[in-house]
């Protein structure tokens, strides 16, 4: 709620995160992989700062990446300020670009119901970090939605260096 203290230590003492940092340790505990993509709604306020909540979660080191803030949620209560719930977090790549789906004034009909978030999109670059051929590489973090303290976890495969034939 908007009234609340816009402080750390509310937010510390009043987050719920044990759900999602438990689901993102098991993650990365069962794969052999040091990258991963979460995006998750995170039912942090704006003045909560991603990497905060990074902290939080205990996000595997790295080079740490997130999503600008947007006015993602919600619709029943008309896109607050304070409604940046929804937040795609890496931890790898040099640049990462945010892109968030639909305006107050072109909301499909669809959408215009209860909680509806915006999708959000990340656009994920890297200068050729892990990569044979030196180019540079974008991957993008398909728009999704995902329930109060959910996400979605992906660890990413470690690339080969051998080519095919080797």
């Amino acid at each position: 709620h908007p009234a609340w203290a816009h402080d750390l230590a509310t937010y510390r003492r009043t987050a719920s995160l044990s759900r999602l940092r438990e689901g993102l340790m098991s993650v990365v505990g069962n794969h052999r992989s040091d990258k991963v993509v979460l995006m998750a709604d995170t039912n942090a306020w704006a003045w909560v700062p991603s990497r905060e909540i990074a902290e939080q979660l205990r996000f595997p080191d790295g080079h740490l990446l997130c999503t600008r803030l947007h006015k993602t949620c919600c619709h029943d209560v008309d896109f607050p300020d304070w409604g940046t719930f929804d937040r795609i977090f890496t931890n790898f790549g040099a640049d990462m670009h945010t892109r968030v789906f639909f305006d107050r004034l072109d909301l499909p009909s669809w959408a215009q119901q209860g909680a509806f978030h915006k999708p959000v999109l990340a656009r994920l670059s890297s200068k050729g970090a892990g990569s044979s051929d030196g180019a540079d590489h974008k991957r993008d973090a398909e728009p999704s939605h995902a329930g109060p303290l959910h996400g979605i976890i992906s660890p990413l495969a470690r690339s080969s260096s051998k080519g095919a034939g080797s």
